[in-house]
């Protein structure tokens, strides 16, 4: 039995003894050499406290000192280098302010990086230079943009790029 996470053994597809047992949903994983990193709902996970958001050991499964605390829900991480950057329901991550959006360095602080979006962020994908963002928003960077918005990997400025997207979007 695995609580919202597991990890399955390619051949036999059973489950591998990594059990990282958060108490809630995970909406979102993001893997960088070592470690897990995984968002969702929960607050607890392997019964120490982590709301939201969770660095584990990749064999381990066990909670690392990195600690963002999100306010609320995260339902999309995306690495760059050593950048996290996140997306969901929340209000403060990484011991700062940030709505829905943030980028986390590797010792769990939000960087200056802080567009902030109106509602939930679903969706993160990062190419050079730029940080494509997807969800429910109707502002981002206390301009009008619609569901997509196309950001600034350095500063968080919102770029020209303005695509008519009518509905919410989920992945990117």
């Amino acid at each position: 039995a695995r609580n919202s996470i597991a990890a399955l053994d390619y051949a036999s597809g059973a489950a591998t003894a990594w059990n990282p047992n958060p108490n809630a949903t995970v909406r979102c994983i993001a893997v960088r050499d070592t470690t897990v990193i995984f968002g969702g709902g929960f607050t607890s996970v392997g019964g120490v406290t982590r709301r939201r958001i969770v660095m584990v050991g990749q064999r381990s499964g066990v909670p690392m000192a990195w600690n963002p605390d999100a306010d609320n829900l995260v339902t999309t991480l995306t690495l760059d280098g050593n950048v996290v950057y996140a997306g969901g329901g929340f209000s403060n991550i990484g011991g700062a302010s940030r709505s829905k959006l943030a980028a986390l360095n590797l010792a769990g602080l939000a960087t200056s990086w802080n567009p902030g979006a109106n509602a939930i962020v679903n969706a993160i994908a990062v190419g050079p230079s730029v940080v494509f963002a997807g969800g429910a928003f109707a502002m981002v960077g206390g301009e009008e943009r619609r569901s997509l918005v196309a950001l600034d990997a350095t500063t968080g400025a919102l770029l020209p790029w303005e695509p008519a997207v009518g509905d919410i979007v989920f992945a990117l």
